[in-house]
């Protein structure tokens, strides 16, 4: 199998403090790498504008997505892939339709 450019998207918490990501995130992350997968990480909290930007920054072949909310909303989760689906961009899991 071909080695892929694989970001893992997931939800982070912003304070004043820093950011915090679930650990599950890492251990996707270290597993993909081990496999020899060129591995970045993508971290989202309320700004599309981010999400889009990093995405184009990086151009991933595939997107692993754990992303479960969107501006600390669950009822987002389904526009996070709504997004990704209208940008051609193959991720992980399922599409908006499923999550509705």
């Amino acid at each position: 199998m071909d080695k892929l450019k694989i970001s893992v998207l997931f939800w982070e918490e912003r304070t004043k403090e820093g950011t915090e990501h679930d650990e599950v995130v890492d251990e996707v992350a270290g597993a993909l790498s081990e496999g020899g997968h060129k591995m970045s990480l993508i971290g989202i909290s309320d700004d599309l504008r981010e999400l889009l930007d990093n995405l184009d920054d990086k151009r991933p072949d595939l997107v692993f997505n754990l992303c479960e909310r969107f501006a600390d909303n669950d009822v987002y989760e389904m526009h996070v892939t709504a997004v990704l689906t209208m940008l051609g961009q193959p991720f992980t899991g399922t599409g908006p339709v499923g999550m509705r």
